[in-house]
C-alpha cells in the first residue's frame, strides 16, 4: 500500500505538471497578441538546424541573414550535421567540448535555462545524435520564443533527446511577474528586472531554483548550466557556488547590468577562477572566439567597449579529467570577426 508521503510526492508532481501546461497555455496565447503588435513566426536555417523564431524581433532583424529567412524545408530539407574537421572552428567549439566531455564523463546533460527557441540544445542534439554521445538537454524558458521549443526539436529530429518545461529560474523559486518585452524576445526576464521603458507584456510564470531544476532531472552524468536570463544569471552562479564546483558554466556576462552593482564584477571573475578555468566566447549560439580570461580588468573594459557591451563566457571545472585537453584545444580555435550572428548565410543546398 502506498504510504502517505509517497502519496503527497506524487499529487504535488502532478500539479507542478498541471502549472506548467496551463503557463504553456498562457505563453502560447500571448505569442497569438504579439501578432496584434505585428509579430509574426518564420522558419529559419541557422547552419545545421531549422527553427520557428518570432519575427519583429530584434534577434530576427539584426543577428541573422536575410539569406537564412523564409526556409522552405520542402524543397531543401534539414541541413546536414558535420561531426569532422572541426577542431579549428571557434563556432563548433560547443560540439567539441560535448565530445571532450563524452569520453571521460559518457552522459552529458544540459540545462539551457532562458533557452529562447532552443537553438543551442537543438544544435547540440543533432551533433550528438549523428555521433552517437549520450546526450540530453533540458530547455527552460517562459517566453513567446520558449513556447516554439517544442516544435522545433520534432522538427529537427531531437524530441527523444531535448524536453521543454515553460518556466524560469529565481533566486527563492515560486510564482512570479514576467515582463515579455515586446520586439526583444531575448531581453524579456522577471519584473524585478529592468525593461528600459520598452512596452512589455506580463504574465504570471512559475519560477524553480536552479537547486530545484537539478533536482527535477537527476541522472549520472556531467551537468552543463547555461544561464542567459537577464540581470540575474551572476547572482545564481554565486548563490549556487559549491553545486557548480564540478559542473561546466555558459554565462552571459554584462558588467553594465544592476546585478553587478552588489556583485564586483572583477570579484566575481576571480572567485569563479578558483573552481573554473574562463574562456570569452563573444557569443556562445556562434561563438568568434575560444580565449581564456586571465586579465580580469583587461577583460572587463574590452567588454564594455563591444558593440553589445556583453559576452557569453565558457566556464570548465578544473576538477573534471577533461579540462586540461580542452585548455590546450582552445589554442587551436583562430579568432573570427567580432560579429554576434546565429549562422553563416544560407547559400542554398
Amino acid at each position: 500500500m502506498m504510504d502517505q508521503s509517497e502519496l503527497l510526492r506524487q499529487l504535488d508532481a502532478k500539479v507542478r505538471m498541471l502549472q506548467e501546461e496551463a503557463q504553456q497555455l498562457r505563453v502560447e496565447v500571448g505569442l497569438l497578441r504579439s501578432a496584434a503588435y505585428g509579430s509574426g513566426v518564420d522558419l529559419v536555417i541557422l547552419d545545421d538546424i531549422v527553427l520557428y523564431v518570432p519575427t519583429n524581433d530584434n534577434l530576427y532583424s539584426n543577428f541573422m541573414h536575410n539569406s537564412n529567412k523564409n526556409y522552405n524545408i520542402g524543397v531543401h530539407g534539414l541541413p546536414q550535421v558535420r561531426t569532422d574537421g572541426l577542431v579549428d572552428d571557434a563556432g563548433k567549439v560547443l560540439h567539441n567540448y560535448l565530445g571532450l566531455v563524452a569520453q571521460d564523463c559518457g552522459a552529458v546533460d544540459l540545462f539551457d535555462i532562458g533557452s529562447w527557441a532552443g537553438d543551442v540544445a537543438i544544435r547540440l542534439g543533432r551533433y550528438a545524435k549523428l555521433a552517437g554521445l549520450d546526450y540530453r538537454a533540458h530547455c527552460y524558458d517562459p517566453s513567446f520564443a520558449g513556447s516554439l521549443v517544442p516544435f522545433n526539436t520534432q522538427l529537427n529530429g531531437v524530441s527523444d533527446s531535448v524536453d521543454f518545461v515553460p518556466a524560469g529560474i529565481s533566486l527563492e523559486g515560486g510564482p512570479l511577474l514576467f515582463n515579455q518585452v515586446r520586439g526583444h524576445s531575448d531581453s524579456s526576464g522577471l519584473s524585478t528586472m529592468d525593461s528600459f521603458g520598452r512596452p512589455v507584456d506580463a504574465y504570471v510564470i512559475n519560477t524553480y531554483t536552479l537547486e530545484q531544476i537539478l533536482a527535477r532531472h537527476e541522472r549520472e552524468a556531467h551537468k552543463i548550466i547555461k544561464i542567459d536570463v537577464e540581470g540575474l544569471d551572476a547572482l545564481i552562479v554565486r548563490r549556487n557556488f559549491d553545486l557548480l564546483a564540478n559542473c561546466t558554466i555558459i554565462i552571459e556576462f554584462n558588467p553594465g547590468q544592476r546585478q553587478y552593482v552588489d556583485i564586483n564584477p572583477w570579484k566575481f571573475l576571480e572567485d569563479m577562477a578558483y573552481t573554473h578555468s574562463l574562456y570569452d566566447l563573444f557569443y556562445a549560439p556562434k561563438p568568434a572566439r575560444v580565449e581564456k580570461i586571465e586579465n580580469y580588468h583587461a577583460f572587463i573594459m574590452d567588454v564594455a567597449q563591444r558593440p553589445h557591451r556583453y559576452t557569453d563566457i565558457l566556464m570548465v571545472p578544473q576538477t573534471q579529467p577533461f579540462h586540461d585537453r580542452f585548455d590546450a584545444a582552445s589554442r587551436l580555435y583562430a579568432r573570427k570577426p567580432d560579429h554576434a550572428v546565429f549562422a553563416e548565410p544560407f547559400r542554398g543546398a
